[in-house]
């Protein structure tokens, strides 16, 4: 931000300091060591523009402020980088069609031949771009206009693409069989990309596509031991399952430390491979995580790093596992939706991934690629350099492939607003404006709402109902219950460890209606036990939107998914609510995916019913067929096993000797506790070393 600071604005006379950009509670300043004395960044912003108005003011690069006082209404020639492509792109603001061609004829031939894009940009070979950068300098100079020239920093211009250095065959002698052998073809090549990065990417596929495994693999194709693993608090559970159902063959189960509460803090003596935590609790026990050497962290669900618009605003946990993750050798982060809001979101992820790709601080990476309003206070918008950003972040570290590129056979999914009629109510006038709104304007259509509800039991065996509001999830449920209809629940109050139980019972077919809170049911749940939804209020935002559609819309889905939304009939709440979402979902996939994509809906006044029977349950067949192959490899023959139950998932683990064979679930081991064969038979009768597992085998067989 000291780039507004006029020669004179830069060091204070009083004290000799050099002056440095704050954001304060009244607004954004700029301060040096004299006590309480600050200078205004309006008025310093106020005097940039006058000088550039006036030709006073050199500049290597114009950023993009928008407001009262405004730099975005000046000339700018803006060049990106495109590694995807190969090229340079020249795009022209506030100068017409006509301007622009005419200064691109003006440009040597030696720079070779440039080709129009869609949207009105002009691509050159990148091997020009030095050349080209030069050349627009020297014909604004000669031309004597206000034309400014935005390029890419040294950082960007000496980015070289990663080869692979690992290929398929040699891959799979690095993992363990069972685990290359259940990867797909996509999640051998992200794991291959995860490696030429040097094991520090961002897994940035969307939900459903197979993140956690691509993760292990990549751990265990690198050796990279001891791992911190953070995630939700709802997933230390799934983690810990998918540790031990494909890494038994390189980890001994006492490798693996679950921390759940401060009292399973690491004893100095101990140094398990494996340690998984929550985000909470890695706050909480920060001197003991920072006292130890992890040669890898992994950060499930990485976009809960949020940068804030002040460094000193960042969440404990946030501040912790970036620095943890600069000084670990390898770091994978794992999000879906990478950037919840806007692209700035982004900062803290890459920045420990590749530090200073980005800039050297925060207000460096916004200034040159989002657009900036002051009012007074900081605020960061959409990305103004969005191909260089995205082609950057796919070449340095970021691996994302959608639903569409790589799971093929999945159904699709439509969403449908529905409009219903409001009626007037009075509001509390107490809360702040749009809390205010949000919170209450559900009842202006509660009965609405009942209808909707009734209509979609006629027409669906199973509906997932979603809302935000305490108040609308118990209207929900009472109404639902009134209709005799089965139905569960869960909310931010649910214990994380009672969750899996209870989805089951509406997965399985037992249960007709899921009632659940938008943004407790985020992650490490899944819910395609269902075809149809209603969202029966706006989600608070386009991540938890996304991360709700996706409990549906993931695979072992079999029908096509259509997402209802309740809306006002005229509200101009709920419309301004979903365009704010449709624009933040525009303004993310610009950057994530590189296209312009909006959030499609259609628009009804009525329920058209897509599915009307019930989505059998979802089996893993993959898995299971192998964890059968496996048992029936060894159940005919005379040797003598050994059984021992994890105390952080219940799965039983199997080995002989030294060999560690298979680990069962509950629900394999109740496939098999009836047989009669070798294996069987042990398992029922296990002793000794495996105590407690017979009891524990029943008690899951008669579930």
């Amino acid at each position: 931000m000291e780039h507004f600071l006029s020669r004179e604005e830069e060091y204070c006379l009083d004290c000799c300091a050099r002056r440095s950009f704050r954001v304060s509670r009244f607004g954004c300043v700029f301060s040096c060591s004299c006590r309480g004395k600050l200078l205004d960044f309006q008025h310093v912003l106020q005097g940039f523009v006058s000088d550039l108005v006036l030709g006073g003011r050199n500049v290597e690069f114009l950023p993009c402020v928008s407001g009262s006082v405004a730099t975005d209404r000046f000339k700018v020639v803006q060049v990106e980088l495109d590694f995807i492509n190969n090229a340079a792109l020249v795009t022209f603001a506030n100068i017409s069609s006509s301007d622009a061609i005419q200064i691109l004829s003006g440009l040597p031939l030696s720079l070779g031949e440039w080709t129009q894009t869609a949207d009105g940009g002009f691509r050159y070979p990148i091997d020009s771009v030095d050349i080209l950068l030069q050349e627009l300098k020297l014909m604004t100079r000669e031309r004597g206009e206000q034309l400014y020239v935005n390029g890419p920093t040294k950082r960007c211009m000496d980015v070289v693409p990663s080869p692979r250095t690992v290929d398929k065959e040699y891959l799979a002698k690095l993992l363990p069989k069972k685990l290359f052998a259940a990867l797909h073809q996509h999640q051998i090549n992200g794991i291959l990309q995860a490696l030429s990065f040097g094991g520090r990417a961002l897994f940035a596929d969307e939900m459903g596509v197979g993140k956690t495994l691509q993760a292990i693999g990549t751990v265990v194709a690198l050796r990279a031991f001891p791992v911190l693993i953070v995630c939700p608090a709802a997933l230390r559970f799934m983690w810990s399952e998918e540790v031990e159902k494909w890494l038994m063959e390189v980890v001994e189960l006492d490798d693996i430390h679950v921390i759940t509460s401060s009292s399973d803090f690491l004893p100095a003596k101990e140094n398990p491979k494996i340690v998984i935590t929550s985000f909470h609790m890695a706050s909480l026990l920060a001197t003991h995580l920072q006292g130890r050497r992890w040669k890898c962290l992994v950060v499930d669900e990485s976009h809960m790093l949020h940068t804030t618009v002040d460094d000193c605003g960042d969440a404990r946990y946030t501040s912790l596992l970036c620095e943890l993750g600069k000084h670990a050798k390898h770091c994978l982060l794992l999000s879906g939706t990478p950037s919840p809001t806007t692209p700035f979101d982004l900062y803290n992820q890459i920045d420990t991934l590749v530090p200073g790709l980005l800039g050297l601080s925060r207000f460096e990476f916004a200034l040159r690629y989002c657009r900036i309003e002051f009012t007074p206070h900081f605020k960061p918008r959409e990305c103004t350099r969005s191909t260089e950003l995205h082609s950057l972040l796919r070449t340095t570290c970021m691996i994302r492939r959608l639903k569409t590129e790589t799971l093929i056979d999945l159904p699709s999914k439509q969403r449908v607003l529905l409009r219903v009629a409001e009626h007037e109510m009075c509001l509390d006038v107490a809360k702040p404006p749009f809390q205010k709104t949000y919170a209450e304007n559900w009842m202006k259509k509660n009965d609405k709402i009942g209808g909707v509800v009734d209509f979609l039991l006629s027409k669906h065996n199973k509906l997932v109902l979603f809302a935000h509001h305490i108040a609308l999830l118990d209207m929900l449920t009472k109404h639902v219950s009134e209709k005799g209809v089965s139905c569960i629940r869960v909310d931010g109050n649910t214990p994380t460890h009672s969750r899996a139980e209870i989805l089951s019972m509406f997965n399985s077919g037992e249960t007709r209606v899921a009632i659940m809170g938008i943004t407790a049911c985020g992650v490490g749940i899944q819910l395609t036990g269902a075809s149809c939804a209603l969202f029966a209020e706006l989600p608070p935002d386009v991540t938890w939107m996304q991360q709700a559609e996706d409990r549906l819309h993931r695979p072992g889905q079999k029908k096509n998914v259509t997402f209802f939304y309740v809306i006002g009939s005229g509200s101009l709440f709920d419309s301004a609510h979903f365009n704010r979402l449709s624009s933040s979902f525009q303004a993310v996939r610009q950057v994530t995916d590189g296209v312009s994509s909006s959030l499609s809906a259609s628009y009804s006044t009525s329920i058209i019913s897509v599915q009307e029977t019930l989505l059998e349950e979802e089996r893993n067949l993959h898995a299971s067929l192998h964890g059968r192959g496996a048992l029936y490899e060894i159940s005919d023959t005379a040797t003598q096993f050994l059984f021992r139950i994890s105390s952080n998932t219940g799965r039983i683990h199997v080995s002989s000797g030294d060999a560690h064979l298979l680990s069962l679930s509950p629900y394999e081991v109740r496939c098999y506790w009836t047989q009669k064969d070798n294996f069987s038979s042990q398992l029922r009768d296990a002793k000794g070393s495996g105590e407690g597992v017979r009891d524990s085998a029943r008690a899951i067989a008669s579930r």
